[in-house]
């Protein structure tokens, strides 16, 4: 990850067009990375990319954060990660959604009380609502962030990761989840 934390996170509200299929030019990247803030310069409204923002947070900090952009209408402000990669329940109730069992950063499972890395755009960190002195903002723009990685990976394809996964959407998956708690309460 080029900020070196262990996380990245912005939901798609936050993420302008998708990247089209075939070969991918600068202002496709732009096009999907082109939010920013809004400043006068000389007189004229110019807008800049969003620089990203690293900070730490506990485990429990991080799942509070993505159960709260899980309990948001999903098409906006559904969470994308990199670095993690969890479980949820799209059925269950806001708040009790992810599977914390699920929950791995780096390959690890993660732990509650451990400061994790993270890293988010400058829109991101302000709708957290954290004071400003919480968190680092660095000179990269989201932007140039992925202009650089499509430039250094050159041809790019669409592939899907799992890292977020809904058991809701799995056939049969209440029948499983039952199985399992049986089974658990025969072992113990």
């Amino acid at each position: 990850m080029r900020t070196g934390t262990d996380i990245a996170i912005e939901p798609f509200a936050y993420i302008g067009d998708p990247l089209p299929q075939g070969t991918i030019v600068g202002a496709d990247v732009f096009r999907a990375m082109s939010y920013g803030n809004l400043a006068i310069v000389d007189g004229r409204q110019i807008a800049s990319p969003w620089r990203l923002v690293t900070f730490r947070m506990t485990g429990s900090m991080l799942i509070s954060v993505l159960e709260m952009l899980l309990s948001l209408p999903p098409d906006p402000y559904f969470p994308q990660v990199s670095g993690m990669r969890f479980d949820y329940d799209s059925s269950a109730d806001p708040g009790e959604r992810i599977l914390r069992e699920t929950v791995h950063v780096g390959g690890h499972m993660l732990l509650e009380d451990q400061l994790y890395s993270v890293t988010v755009t400058e829109g991101v960190f302000a709708a957290l609502g954290l004071p400003e002195e919480f968190g680092e903002t660095l000179p990269d723009t989201a932007f140039g962030a992925v202009h650089d990685l499509v430039s250094q990976r050159g041809e790019m394809g669409l592939a899907t990761s799992n890292r977020i996964r809904d058991v809701a959407a799995i056939p049969g998956h209440k029948e499983a989840e039952g199985e399992a708690r049986l089974t658990e309460g025969i072992r113990q």
